[in-house]
């Protein structure tokens, strides 16, 4: 499963990437879909103190130092080589149910790359 491409289901407009977290689809090539949010460590303390509490969690959480583009490729590339990705990462489908019937593998650019689906 080392042929997937990334999909940021809400935009990248990350304005610091040491400080913030970002939701992403990763797609393989069998249509899989599964998602994980990063987060990096910054962030977690920000949220912390915003919600004044001790403790944080997320479902399907990453945590990693700089949400660059370049950094969570290769985190992914590195949690699937490691074989962790589907302990991870929470399946939520496949292409069509999650982008519909008239998106296929091919036609979804990969955002790391900085491009949208088409």
């Amino acid at each position: 499963m080392k042929d997937f491409k990334i999909v940021f289901p809400s935009g990248y407009s990350i304005k610091d990437t040491n400080n913030d977290n970002i939701d992403i689809n990763v797609i393989f090539n069998n249509k899989q879909v599964f998602f994980a949010t990063f987060f990096t460590v910054k962030n977690i303390i920000t949220l912390m103190k915003k919600e004044k509490t001790d403790y944080f969690w997320a479902d399907s959480m990453v945590i990693i130092e700089s949400i660059e583009k370049k950094h969570l490729r290769n985190s992914i590339d590195s949690i699937l080589e490691e074989g962790s990705f589907e302990s991870i990462f929470s399946k939520i489908g496949n292409i069509e149910d999650i982008y519909g019937s008239n998106i296929n593998y091919k036609k979804i650019i990969d955002f790391s790359n900085g491009f949208e689906i088409k």
